[in-house]
């Protein structure tokens, strides 16, 4: 992979700082508008703006690579079972990656003083 800022039209700090970058050219081609819309939403310079762990983890282009659309790819009931073994496997681990980050949260919560 690599980084969708350039360094062309401004220099690359400050393309990432503003998060100036486009979605348009040769080797944005091949990806999907759901991976470019998740980008998107992770590169927001204001953070009420930008995606929430919880809106990553439900958005479409993340989902699709969990579980196979039924209407794309049909599984038998063996190569099923273990596909949904795997999806809650990493439902678990999705799980335990929001319990980390909200206990970081309260214990960087913790650590402010008030002024």
């Amino acid at each position: 992979g690599k980084y969708p800022f350039d360094g062309k039209k401004l220099p690359m700090e400050e393309q990432i700082r503003t998060a100036a970058f486009t979605t348009a050219g040769p080797r944005w081609k091949s990806v999907s508008e759901e991976a470019k819309e998740l980008i998107a939403g992770l590169l927001q310079v204001e953070p009420s703006k930008r995606y929430t762990l919880r809106e990553c983890l439900d958005h479409k282009w993340v989902q699709d690579g969990l579980m196979p659309d039924s209407e794309d790819e049909s599984l038998d009931d063996e190569e099923g079972e273990e596909e949904e073994d795997r999806y809650f496997d990493e439902s678990d681990l999705q799980t335990d990656a929001e319990e980390d980050v909200e206990a970081d949260v309260q214990e960087g919560d913790e650590g402010v003083e008030e002024e």
